[in-house]
Formats: structure tokens, sequence, C-alpha cells
């Protein structure tokens, strides 16, 4: 076995793969601007056995005071999301995340799917180096 890059060749084998999984999510465009890297585990012939793909994302960070008033944050939020938003999409970017505290998780995570139409996503880990 060897590593190395992508090679366009190894795409259709690996959308195989994909489909063989049975993610519910859309196979990623391997070869697009927003990954930085995809590496591939190949045998003696040269045929993938696995591959890993490394996307830029975007993780947002909110800080602001504790308003008096609720609806006055909410507001202010709603400003943040519509600007950030068409600032994240003139850059070229399609998504972003907001990994919330435990603490919060529950109330806000329901704000931001209700009011800003965000979706929950799946479990999150970090790998620090």
């Amino acid at each position: 076995m060897t590593v190395r890059t992508l090679r366009h060749s190894d795409i259709p084998m690996l959308e195989e793969m994909y489909r063989a999984s049975g993610f519910e999510y859309e196979f990623p465009n391997l070869a697009g601007p927003e990954f930085e890297a995809v590496h591939v585990v190949a045998d003696e012939d040269g045929n993938p056995l696995c591959a890993v793909a490394a996307k830029r994302t975007i993780e947002l960070y909110l800080l602001c005071v504790k308003f008096e008033h609720p609806a006055t944050g909410i507001a202010a939020i709603r400003q943040l999301h519509a600007t950030m938003t068409r600032a994240l999409k003139a850059k070229g970017y399609s998504d972003a995340n907001a990994f919330l505290p435990p603490r919060i998780e529950k109330s806000f995570g329901r704000r931001l799917m209700r009011t800003f139409g965000w979706a929950r996503n799946w479990a999150s880990y970090c790998f620090h180096f």
C-alpha cells in the first residue's frame, strides 16, 4: 500500500465507495477549490482503498454583551447573520459551522434552527496538532 495525492482517475472508485457506505450526504467535489488536500491509500496496482479529504471550513464565534431585552439581541444577531452570510458567499464558501458549548446548545441551537434556518449537524471531534 502507498499513500499519494488524488488522481482524477480515482474519483469514480471513490464515488463507488461512497455509495456503498450508505451515508446520507452529497458526494463532495474532491477536485473543488475548497479542498486543501486529498490523499489516497492505493494498492500495488494503484487502485484506491481509502481516501481522506481536507476541506476548508468556517467556524463562527459569536461574542456579545448580555442584552437587556432578548429581542434586541436577536435583532443584532440577525444583522450579523445577514452580513456574514454575504461576506462568506462572496469569498466562495457555501456553509459555516458553530460549535455550541453544552450549556447553551439546547436553547441557542433551537434559536439557530428556528430563527436563522440552521440545521443540526453531526457530532464534531477535534484533533490538535
